[in-house]
């Protein structure tokens, strides 16, 4: 019995010992971390002051306010970023989105706001060359005229916070979306397009060739049509013996003859004898403007 009562006493001081040495170690913990929270307040503090300090006394930040009470009024006001949302009425479409071509007739549209925006980009990027040149030889300075040792890195860091940044390259973002009828998924993307003088005329110019080709083309599509005279008409269908060149229907069988271009207009054909012949309403709306180079037409 007197074994077992030692050895419970043993074994409850033991615990009351391991107790006690978990306690000192988390105090212990506790005041390294009050220590380190302590150190890094007054880091912040003497931080701070010495900030202010430089605020106060730097005759370089003084000389870049100069600078930037002229520059500031001088850059044009842009957003650093326009947006455009295209909401997509199916799957499809949201797939086989075109970003370029949307981003180039967005252009087209609103050619007088994009090329200002263009414009206005360009004159800030002129004018913030030279304004770095400025800043430059402030920096250049630091050495000869700035603060001691111990506060040329914190006044460093105070021109650069107080350096303009105007917007110099604007850019558009485009957002597709698309939304199931359920409303189960959503879809969405987006794509980024610089808007830059050079870019926006680029495109306003491919534009403007392909509108030109266009005008041109239909320009001639309605001069080879125009060629298409009663007389020519008639010429074609007594050629043809007043019967389809597809089926031999003729009005006899109750359909209406028309005159056919073998090659069509809208794919470089001609109004001429050659390229012209008869057929009947139906096969003439089946055939519509197909045309198959080397084969059977």
């Amino acid at each position: 019995m007197r074994y077992l009562f030692y050895k419970f006493m043993f074994l409850y001081y033991s615990q009351q010992y391991f107790v006690f040495i978990l306690i000192c170690i988390g105090l212990l913990a506790l005041v390294v971390l009050l220590l380190f929270l302590l150190y890094k307040l007054i880091a912040k503090l003497i931080y701070l002051r010495r900030r202010a300090y430089v605020k106060k006394n730097s005759y370089l930040l003084k000389e870049l306010l100069r600078v930037n009470s002229y520059y500031c009024y001088s850059f044009k006001q842009l957003q650093p970023s326009y947006h455009v949302n295209v909401k997509c009425n199916s799957l499809q479409k949201y797939s086989d989105f075109d970003y370029y071509s949307f981003f180039s007739q967005y252009c087209s549209d609103n050619k007088a706001t994009v090329l200002g925006i263009a414009d206005s980009a360009k004159y800030n990027q002129e004018r913030f060359k030279q304004y770095e040149n400025v800043f430059s030889q402030i920096i250049s300075k630091i050495d000869e005229r700035g603060l001691r040792t111990k506060l040329r890195k914190i006044e460093l860091e105070t021109l650069y916070r107080y350096k303009l940044r105007p917007v110099t390259y604007p850019f558009l973002v485009i957002t597709k979306e698309y939304i199931t009828p359920a409303r189960r998924h959503w879809y969405s993307d987006s794509k980024i397009y610089s808007i830059t003088e050079s870019e926006v005329k680029a495109i306003l110019k491919e534009r403007e060739i392909v509108s030109k080709q266009a005008t041109a083309r239909q320009a001639t599509i309605e001069y080879e049509r125009s060629l298409m005279t009663p007389k020519l008409r008639y010429e074609v269908m007594r050629r043809d013996g007043f019967r389809c060149c597809i089926c031999g229907s003729s009005r006899s069988d109750g359909v209406k003859l028309h005159v056919d271009h073998i090659r069509p207009v809208s794919k470089g054909g001609k109004t001429e004898l050659s390229n012209l012949r008869t057929l009947c309403d139906r096969c003439n709306l089946g055939k519509s403007d197909s045309y198959y180079e080397g084969e059977l037409n």
